[in-house]
This record gives C-alpha cells, sequence and structure tokens, in this order.
C-alpha cells in the first residue's frame, strides 16, 4: 500500500525546491592542515590504489575504464563497484543543468544533458490555492561524464492525478496542460519501479504518469508570496525488504547474496541508530522505503511542517 501525506501552507519566497536522497559520496581535504605521517602514508596508499577505483553505483566495472563487463581484455580484470568506489572526477568538464529541457546540460562524455523539471500548477481542484501532486520514487541518473554508469538516487516527480480525481472525460495517457510559466511540457511518463514493472495507483491496475520523468533537485515549486500552496505526497518506492540467497559452503561457513534489494536503501544502513532498526514493538523492523518531508522558509501550520518521526512509507 503507498500511503500519502498532504502538508498545505502559505508560500514565504518565491521559489521553492525540493529534493530526496542520492547515492552520491564525496570527501576533502583541507588544504591548511600540515600531513602528518599517517596522513601522507594514506595520500600515498590512496594513490596507489586510483587505478583500481571502480564506478560508483553497485554493479561490475572492466579496470581498463572504457571496456563494457563482457568486452574486458583478458588479463585486465573485473572489480565489483560498491556505494562510494568512484574515479577521480574532472572539474568542470560538464555544464551545470538548467530548467527544464530547454536547460539541459552538456556531458563532455556525450551523453544525454539533465535538467531540473519545474512543477506546473493546478488552480481548478482547490480554488484560490495551487495544487501539486508530487511523488517519490527511485531511479538512475547520470551525474558526471567520468562515471560510467547512472546513479541510483530517491527523487521526487510532479504526477498526474489518477482519472478519479481529473473529472468526466479524462483519459490516459493524460494530455499535458499549457504550461503557467511558458516552458515545454514533456509528454506524459509511465513511471516504473527499478524492475521495470509498471507503477499502479493504490489498489487499482491504473498506470501512474509523471509530468516528466524524476530529475535530481526537481521539480521546482515556483509561487508568489501570500499564495496557498497544497501538495499531496505519494510514496511509490520498492515495496519489501531485500530478499538473499543463503549457501552453506563446504568448511561449515556461509555466505549470503543479495538477489533482489526491494524497498531497502542501496546505501549501507547503521540499523543501531534510532529509527533505523527494530520498531517500536521490538520484533518488527522499520522499512527502509520510508520518506520525511520538510518544507524551508513557508509559513506552515506545525502538523504540515514535517519532522523526522513524521513519515510515509510504500
Amino acid at each position: 500500500m503507498n500511503d500519502c501525506s498532504e502538508p498545505t501552507g502559505h508560500g514565504a519566497q518565491k521559489t521553492i525546491g525540493k529534493r530526496a536522497g542520492s547515492s552520491a559520496s564525496s570527501a576533502t581535504i583541507n588544504p591548511g592542515v600540515k600531513p602528518t605521517r599517517l596522513a601522507l602514508a594514506v595520500s600515498t596508499a590512496l594513490v596507489a590504489l586510483a587505478p583500481q577505483w571502480a564506478q560508483a553505483g553497485p554493479g561490475k566495472v572492466c579496470l581498463d575504464g572504457v571496456s563494457s563487463v563482457a568486452s574486458c581484455p583478458p588479463g585486465v580484470g573485473v572489480i565489483g563497484t560498491y556505494y562510494a568506489n568512484s574515479p577521480p572526477l574532472r572539474k568542470f568538464v560538464d555544464t551545470l543543468a538548467g530548467l527544464t529541457s530547454g536547460g539541459a546540460n552538456t556531458f563532455a562524455s556525450g551523453a544525454a544533458g539533465e535538467y531540473i523539471s519545474i512543477a506546473e500548477p493546478d488552480t481548478a481542484s482547490w480554488p484560490g490555492s495551487e495544487y501539486f501532486v508530487i511523488g517519490v520514487v527511485e531511479h538512475d541518473q547520470r551525474m558526471h561524464s567520468d562515471l560510467k554508469k547512472e546513479t541510483t538516487q530517491r527523487s521526487y516527480v510532479q504526477l498526474y492525478p489518477p482519472l478519479s480525481e481529473r473529472g468526466i472525460g479524462a483519459t490516459n495517457p493524460p494530455t499535458p496542460p499549457a504550461s503557467a510559466y511558458g516552458v515545454p511540457v514533456p509528454q506524459p511518463v509511465p513511471l516504473t519501479y527499478p524492475n521495470k514493472n509498471p507503477i499502479y495507483w493504490p489498489g487499482t491496475t491504473e498506470q501512474v504518469y509523471g509530468y516528466d520523468k524524476a530529475h535530481y533537485l526537481g521539480p521546482i515549486v515556483i509561487t508568489m508570496k501570500g499564495t496557498p500552496v497544497r501538495i499531496k505526497f505519494v510514496n511509490f518506492l520498492p515495496n519489501g525488504s531485500a530478499t538473499t540467497n543463503t549457501v552453506v559452503n563446504s568448511n561449515g561457513s556461509t555466505t549470503k547474496t543479495v538477489t533482489a534489494r526491494n524497498g531497502d536503501m542501496f546505501l549501507p544502513t547503521d540499523e543501531s541508530l534510532a529509527g533505523a532498526g527494530l520498531s517500536a514493538d521490538k520484533t518488527n523492523k522499520y522499512p527502509q522505503n520510508r520518506v520525511a518531508f520538510h518544507l524551508h522558509g513557508g509559513d506552515s501550520p506545525w502538523i504540515s511542517d514535517g519532522t523526522p518521526h513524521q513519515w510515509i512509507a510504500a
């Protein structure tokens, strides 16, 4: 079952942005700190390991950094890729993503550009206010030319409401509305789970359509101060815990392999932290497909402001 949350508020700034977590990871070195012998040793070790760094995201990659796994030259070797294992990333080789498809960035690798979408307001459903239906989904997106694979993320996407909320004569796929901002409105996108199964509205077999595919940092909600804004959030993240296969080795030890991640996070989760392991019943674990929404800069009643404990699960 996919739960919904519907906070309301008044826009306090001209632009309100939202985002969900991604699998990106970074590290920095303070140039003002004199390295100790230990730091130098670590730096040397990192330099030595640099040629073996793999691409971000789970999977496999050829160590020559160019060939596919299937065509990896003999003797070069294939290495598993894990979470924060990424190659050195060159600076300023890709342009920044702009707003809408007209502002798509340029990747030095030649990959298709990415952009930040703008949410289109519905002013008819709730007269006197702007209404948005926003879903959270798991998707992959190109983040840098030097990352050979797309990065797995959980992001927001504006949704067309179900047929029951669109009035008489509504059809699927939906007809894109005229933009309130005079920008191109993409053709409706039938949304899917990571395993490519279609996403349906809860309790139905009605396909869920997005105004666009999911984009990192999007969609942006643009509104004017004093304008009531109503947002309905729907969690369409994958469901269930990871399934595993356990094999007993000849020496009596066991090897456990994840066969399907399902709704579990693609990053390691520290279940010793409060709210991340056993639930209040001390038997079942909290799901890892929960989402908590929080609005900054809005004149919102407390019940719609969002806290870490006000989460919804898929």
